[in-house]
């Protein structure tokens, strides 16, 4: 679960031999979680950072984005659904193609 409207960011994953929990799971860190074998050992990542790198990367070597626009434009897509089915209370089949 996640939202900008109040405060959560856990995700709980429980699976036939044991569970995964973090809390916070979304957050730019430092993230928590604790595993059925025990607590998980995560290094704090500055997400953002490392977007910037890459692009700034991509852009001075004329290397391809690992993200590009298109994977943009899908989430704006599925976005844009949900509040069409949101509003309409249907099911909204969604087609991509570039």
């Amino acid at each position: 679960m996640s939202s900008y409207a109040f405060n959560a960011h856990k995700l709980a994953v429980h699976y036939e031999k044991g569970f995964l929990e973090m809390q916070p799971a979304y957050d730019y860190g430092p993230l928590k979680g604790v595993t059925s074998k025990g607590p998980m050992d995560l290094p704090i990542t500055h997400h953002q950072t490392l977007m910037l790198d890459g692009i700034a990367d991509s852009i001075l070597n004329k290397k391809v984005l690992k993200t590009p626009g298109e994977e943009g434009l899908k989430d704006m897509i599925i976005m844009d659904a949900i509040v069409k089915a949101v509003k309409t209370g249907k099911k909204i089949n969604i087609i991509y193609s570039v």
